[in-house]
């Protein structure tokens, strides 16, 4: 298969929505300062919804069996996932970011399916768009914020 076979073989749709969600969000974590950690679980965040999404069955089959293969870490998984609905619906501003994330993501990750693209390069694609558009989300708004800079630096 050649490149350019591959290219228009790309779902366009989805791929720019992707782009737009990670971009904006990049924009806003630069827009509200957060310390360097949160940049990083971000990117770590993001890297495991293209992991999730890339190997969905495997994935799925691993964490239940680990999560469920006793009646300790059972009971132990309910009590978690019960902690995580209450922080996930008091933090509803913080988590909706999140799930529409890994929404996009996921209507990315069909549409490659439904192009027969391997679960290798859809982890690439994912991972390598979500993690490229945000910093470019990050870096445009600090351009936009510093322009007299950027407009010296040319000069």
């Amino acid at each position: 298969m050649t490149s350019n076979s591959f290219v228009k073989k790309l779902p366009w749709v989805s791929i720019l929505l992707l782009v737009i969600t990670y971009f904006n969000f990049g924009w806003l974590l630069l827009s509200l300062a957060v310390h360097w950690w949160v940049w990083l679980l971000v990117i770590v965040f993001s890297l495991s919804i293209a992991e999730a999404l890339a190997a969905p069955f495997s994935f799925i089959r691993n964490v239940s069996r680990r999560l469920l293969g006793s009646d300790t870490t059972a009971f132990l998984s309910a009590i978690v996932s019960s902690f995580l609905g209450v922080v996930i619906l008091a933090y509803f501003d913080v988590s909706a970011h999140a799930l529409l994330l890994v929404a996009v993501a996921a209507f990315a990750r069909l549409d490659l399916q439904a192009r027969a693209v391997g679960e290798a390069k859809s982890f690439f694609i994912l991972s390598g768009i979500s993690l490229t558009s945000l910093g470019l989300g990050a870096a445009v708004y600090w351009g936009v914020n510093h322009i007299s800079l950027i407009v010296n630096f040319f000069d």
